[in-house]
């Protein structure tokens, strides 16, 4: 800054209007007006740094010894920190308070202390008290003038700072809020998990405990119908079978493929050609003389199979093997495979033989879903016991033998679950079907045909479809109705004629194992229908009859052997 200078006689004082340039006796001094605001504010921000750090560490000390060190720097720029526990206004009024007074103080110091500098020399030249008391009111004007400035200065700063303060303040505030909550609702939803626990176990306590009154009230009910109606017990085991009976279909159906081929499968023909198994026909003729009457098709998602030389066979499949009939899961060249089909196919062939093409060309024999010959009677005859015993649970002396496969005509309704009363040639797999028996919708997992007489009838089933009635199944001889349904009266040799037409049979395989029918001349309601069994008669448990089929045809080796 610019200063200005002025000569003057000796003995006078002059000072500048602006109350910086003073003389005294013709000596000039010359006072120049700087700015330090960046070096004042940059020292201010360091001290105040270091004073909340410093303070942080030592609040304790500072409060105890307060009177001394409240004007410290450190303890200045972070006097918040210190604010007595009963002091009555806030951190914030405490530090402003504690600056003013310790302002005040620094500049009774200053004051003092040039005060006392200059009160020495007077007293050692007291011929210059009249200067030094101006010049002490002098300093006195610029201490005043640089504590306002300072003051200004600082003020914006303090301000922000008290802002700064508050609102960070107000966030821990409102953070340790929110902690509190969330551990409110941590705690709360573990008691109230724990309570649900508890109410789960006494719960089950309770339940065991009413089914072991409930079993011991049995058990005595037991005890005394066994006491007291002794003689008339195998009556009642005769009624409750017949309940059983009723509802036998929901644990025997819903069989998987047995003895079936994928659908690539490549069989031979007399004629030296090859077909797939899913493209046979009735009337094909296979190698070995077997004429194709029909064909069993099933979902083939559950089915295990095996590959054999190529071709992928169910396990329980009978493949021929040197000397015997073997299941193909046993056959020592059968690997287990992952592999699942869509549909699986069984033909059904005039002498029971299926002769496959392997993929070396060679001829691998299977025995095909009927498995008995026709011409066997007696094994048919002991086949028939075996399914009459399993399903009436009850044995008979006189055992009707089917001419037929059961069968049914392509106008047979069964009741659709979407579509409503519909041919059972309609029929598709994955299809649900009304099952009167069981009284609820069956899934439809197979779908059977096989050539029969054409009847001239539009409604008829043979006499190997097994029918309930009163409870008890039972298959029906020839020349006879049922349930408004005629029976075959044709025989199987009458197929081979050629002044006879040929129709096609029908038959389905359902997840319960049974189904109901209807004639739809006498359709009233879907509770008036015939329940029959599903094309596999005794569903699931093929080990009723597999051995028994088994060592009926070892004897029986394929047409070219």
């Amino acid at each position: 800054m610019a200063s200005d200078t002025f000569e003057i006689s000796p003995g006078l004082k002059v000072f500048d209007t602006d109350g910086k340039n003073v003389a005294y006796d013709g000596i000039k001094y010359t006072m120049k007006q700087s700015t330090f605001i960046p070096l004042i504010v940059t020292i201010l921000g360091l001290t105040v740094g270091a004073g909340v750090l410093i303070g942080r560490l030592e609040v304790e000390q500072v409060r105890a010894d307060w009177g001394n060190r409240r004007c410290e720097p450190s303890v200045l720029f972070s006097s918040f920190l210190y604010k007595p526990p009963d002091y009555p206004a806030s951190a914030f009024k405490f530090a402003a308070n504690n600056f003013d007074f310790c302002s005040d103080k620094m500049v009774d110091d200053v004051f003092k202390r040039i005060a006392s500098m200059f009160t020495n020399i007077v007293s050692k030249q007291s011929s210059g008290i009249g200067v030094i008391h101006d010049i002490q009111k002098a300093l006195q004007r610029l201490i005043s003038i640089a504590k306002d400035s300072f003051v200004e200065i600082m003020d914006p700063f303090y301000k922000t700072y008290t802002a700064t303060v508050a609102q960070v303040a107000r966030i821990s505030h409102a953070l340790r809020r929110s902690i509190q909550r969330i551990n409110a609702i941590i705690v709360a939803t573990l008691y109230s998990g724990l309570s649900m626990l508890y109410a789960l176990l006494n719960s089950v306590d309770f339940i065991i405990k009413v089914i072991l009154i409930i079993l011991g009230i049995l058990v005595a009910i037991v005890l005394i119908l066994f006491l007291f109606f002794f003689p008339v017990i195998p009556g009642i085991l005769a009624v409750i079978s017949a309940l059983v009976i009723a509802g036998l279909g929901a644990s025997v159906g819903g069989m998987a493929a047995t003895f079936c081929f994928a659908n690539d499968t490549y069989i031979l023909l007399q004629d030296g050609t090859t077909k797939k198994v899913s493209e046979l026909i009735s009337g094909d003729v296979l190698l070995g003389h077997g004429t194709v009457q029909g064909m069993y098709r099933f979902t083939g998602e559950c089915s295990q199979m095996y590959n054999l030389y190529g071709n992928h066979v169910t396990g329980d499949h009978l493949v021929w093997k040197s000397t015997a009939w073997i299941p193909v899961s046993q056959h020592p060249d059968a690997v287990m495979i992952s592999e699942r089909h869509d549909t699986v196919y069984c033909p059904i062939i005039s002498n029971r033989c299926v002769p496959v093409l392997s993929l070396s060309n060679n001829i691998t024999w299977y025995r095909d879903w009927e498995e008995l010959d026709e011409d066997d009677e007696e094994g048919n005859k002991e086949y028939n016991n075996i399914c009459y015993r399993y399903l009436n649970k009850s044995s008979i002396d006189s055992i009707h033998i089917p001419i037929w496969s059961g069968l049914l005509s392509p106008s047979i309704i069964v009741y659709h679950k979407e579509k409503g009363f519909v041919p059972i040639n309609t029929i598709a797999i994955g299809d649900e079907i009304y099952d009167g028996l069981n009284n609820c919708y069956t899934k439809v997992n197979g779908t059977v045909y096989e050539t029969v007489v054409d009847t001239h009838y539009k409604y008829w089933m043979t006499d190997g479809i097994w029918y309930n009635i009163g409870g008890f199944w039972m298959q029906s001889t020839i020349n006879k109705t049922v349930h408004n349904i005629p029976v075959m009266t044709q025989s199987q040799s009458q197929v081979q004629s050629q002044s006879q037409l040929q129709s096609h049979g029908h038959h389905l395989i359902t997840s319960s194992g049974t189904y109901t029918i209807y004639n739809n001349d006498y359709i009233h309601t879907i509770h008036n229908g015939l329940h029959i069994r599903d094309a596999l008669e005794i569903g699931n448990d093929i080990k009723i009859t597999y051995d028994y089929v088994l060592s009926r045809i070892q004897s029986s080796p394929p047409p070219e052997l």
